[in-house]
């Protein structure tokens, strides 16, 4: 009898410290921020549908580190990382999993303490980013620490032009290029859950849709913020002194992905944080640019 009251109110006080977003047993969709994100409406119905999905399967851990991890970062120091992260939003995963409570959490997502945002300086080498926002350390970042989570918008590719609509509603044709443009420039898929979710016995994106965030318009998060390496996106294959310095890892919390910005290294006090965006992105941000380009000729 003891122990079941102990697990009472062990539950009770998980409710009350933890905000519940996302009720399991109705039929409600979710339109609330969960971890710095919000979702759109079809988006909103996979996460519900999801995070029942995973739950009745006992194989699916409630944390997955599904990106492919650099072997000089272990995939045990990667989820450990994750793990420590969540706990100091408040979310104890272990001791949620243990007392039979659904993981819940919270509306914010809020950076490493040693992470701003700033403006990159005219000396930079990267001259395409000069007076741009950037991300930089404000004091020593340990390898193998999650700065944040890359927060935005949740959205399918087929649901880009109706948000572009709804958030920016652009008069003309050039307008309307320029709103593309800047929300691709921070949109990231979720390739993996993209890639992996067809061999789900559970829901899927399905039908060739692609899950995928933009930071455009998130003022709170600054992982959207963080700039690539490369000297010149476009023409050149060198990178600033250093190199790359924090990784995208992408992780399903209950069924869900969510993308982490992880230290790869340790990271200097005021050094500027830089990540690899791939030749795709860049590939499909310069056709954007010349067609833009084109029109205003």
């Amino acid at each position: 009898l003891n122990e079941i009251l102990s697990i009472s109110k062990r539950r009770y006080f998980l409710s009350k410290q933890i905000p519940v977003l996302c009720q399991l047993d109705d039929d409600s969709i979710l339109t609330e921020k969960v971890l710095g994100c919000t979702f759109s409406h079809r988006a909103a119905a996979l996460f519900k549908r999801r995070r029942k999905w995973s739950l009745r399967q006992r194989e699916i851990s409630a944390v997955r580190i599904t990106s492919q991890v650099p072997h000089a970062q272990d995939l045990r120091n990667v989820r450990d990382a994750v793990m420590a992260y969540l706990v100091s939003l408040g979310v104890d995963v272990g001791v949620s999993l243990a007392y039979g409570v659904p993981i819940n959490f919270p509306r914010e997502a809020p950076s490493h303490r040693s992470v701003e945002q700033y403006t990159v300086d005219s000396s930079d080498a990267r001259v395409s980013l000069r007076g741009e926002f950037g991300c930089r350390a404000t004091d020593i970042i340990p390898a193998n620490t999650v700065i944040g989570i890359y927060t935005g918008h949740c959205f399918f590719n087929d649901e880009m032009f109706a948000m572009i609509e709804r958030m920016i509603a652009p008069t003309d044709g050039v307008s309307r290029l320029k709103a593309e443009r800047d929300v691709e420039s921070g949109i990231q898929e979720f390739t993996r859950f993209n890639r992996q979710s067809k061999r789900f016995d559970g829901p899927a994106a399905g039908k060739g849709e692609l899950l995928m965030v933009s930071s455009f318009g998130d003022d709170q998060g600054v992982c959207g913020r963080i700039n690539d390496a490369l000297v010149d996106v476009y023409d050149s294959n060198e990178l600033v002194d250093d190199g790359y310095n924090v990784m995208c890892v992408e992780a399903e919390l209950q069924g869900w992905p969510f993308l982490f910005v992880c230290t790869t290294r340790d990271v200097r006090a005021g050094s500027d944080l830089r990540m690899d965006y791939t030749g795709y992105y860049w590939e499909r941000i310069g056709e954007m640019k010349r067609r833009l380009d084109f029109v205003q000729l």
